[in-house]
């Protein structure tokens, strides 16, 4: 005959507020599946058994061995830190559901007082002692596990064995890690298959263990694409640096900048960032900045090079007649002037300042200009 044993069906949420006594609020741990519109709480089931146990819950610390935690639990059925309740157990009710139970905070002072009264009423699921009194720099006091253990009862009310402890996933006290939210983002686009650069992400502190990156596409309040990167697949420094990389967009052959956003996701409650631009360019794009500033310098090119090689002052008249010539960029007046001023006498020179309302004036060539007027010329002749 198989042995009873204990499976929990609902996980406790993976992050909460513990609290403090002088708080005077118990605070309650939601299970992990939990929702806004749709609450759940702990709960475990005794597989293989029907009759009456004794169920008991402690906090137990992150790391194997699991040792007595000093943190208490506290609520419903809650005595000195320790959650202890008779079930009856029977096909229609297999379960044991943990309503109303929170988790208190000790404070430094009082570690070993706790742990002392743990000691007193033996509650140590796993046998591993209470050496840890005297180290208790070595306790996270951010984070515990539940410890669920169950002791079956007789028809006469006595104990007859013990089950198999368990331990929950581990529950983060929220306090420690602040709500999520993106400080900057070390690029703000990526090349429509995901781009060979890495991304990385200023933001508070996070858990890695419950911290996931959603980028999505949204049009008219409808979510189009979304794609979710998980802790597990970043690199995370300190606690408050992502490095990751982004996903390919669902289309690889888009011929514009597709926008979407990046926010933090933090599933334990759901709690997301607020959400940052960012953009997908075709394979063959370039960063817009670099790529409209190259255009137009490139478009500057004839210009500059026409009054270099014939600085007579018709071919100042006909500048509209340059290939790709930017007429909004340079007005002819100040093109004239240009002109004018490549033309002079050498011998009779005399500079002018002239206004130039082109942003590409480093293209043009002062060295070649000095040389033709046998004067040194600068950038701080022209004001721009």
């Amino acid at each position: 005959m198989n042995r009873p044993y204990i499976r929990i069906i609902e996980q406790p949420q993976k992050s909460l507020r513990f609290r403090y006594q002088c708080e005077k609020r118990t605070g309650n741990i939601p299970g992990a599946s939990s929702t806004s519109t749709l609450k759940t709480v702990c709960a475990i089931q005794i597989v293989g058994y029907q009759g009456r146990a004794a169920v008991v819950v402690s906090c137990v610390t992150k790391d194997e061995p699991h040792k007595p935690h000093p943190h208490k639990l506290v609520g419903e059925h809650c005595k000195k830190g320790v959650y202890t309740f008779e079930a009856e157990i029977t096909p229609n009710n297999p379960d044991i559901v943990f309503r109303k139970l929170g988790v208190q905070c000790v404070k430094r002072n009082e570690l070993k007082e706790s742990l002392n009264v743990r000691e007193e009423k033996n509650i140590d699921p796993f046998k591993t002692g209470f050496s840890h009194k005297d180290h208790l720099n070595c306790i996270d006091l951010n984070v515990v596990r539940l410890c669920f253990q169950v002791f079956l009862i007789d028809e006469n009310g006595r104990f007859t064995s013990g089950l198999a402890p368990v331990v929950s996933e581990p529950i983060y006290n929220r306090k420690t890690f602040p709500d999520p939210d993106i400080f900057r983002l070390s690029h703000c686009n990526a090349s429509v298959d995901g781009g060979k650069n890495d991304i990385i992400l200023l933001c508070p502190k996070v858990d890695k263990d419950d911290i996931r990156i959603r980028i999505y596409e949204t049009a008219n309040g409808q979510t189009l694409w979304q794609y979710f990167i998980n802790g597990d697949q970043t690199q995370i420094y300190s606690s408050t640096a992502i490095c990751f990389k982004p996903p390919p967009y669902k289309n690889l052959n888009i011929v514009e900048p597709v926008p979407v956003f990046i926010q933090l996701v933090r599933p334990s409650d759901e709690v997301v960032s607020k959400s940052v631009q960012f953009e997908y360019l075709p394979l063959d794009a370039e960063p817009g900045f670099l790529k409209e500033k190259r255009k137009k310098c490139q478009d500057m090119l004839p210009l500059f090079a026409q009054l270099l090689d014939n600085p007579g002052p018709s071919h100042a008249m006909s500048l509209e007649n340059l290939p790709n010539f930017p007429s909004g960029d340079i007005n002819i007046e100040s093109a004239s002037g240009v002109s004018k001023l490549l033309n002079i006498d050498c011998h009779q020179i005399e500079l002018e300042p002239i206004n130039i309302s082109s942003g590409d004036l480093e293209m043009f060539d002062v060295n070649r200009l000095s040389g033709s007027l046998q004067e040194n010329l600068s950038l701080s002749d022209v004001l721009v």
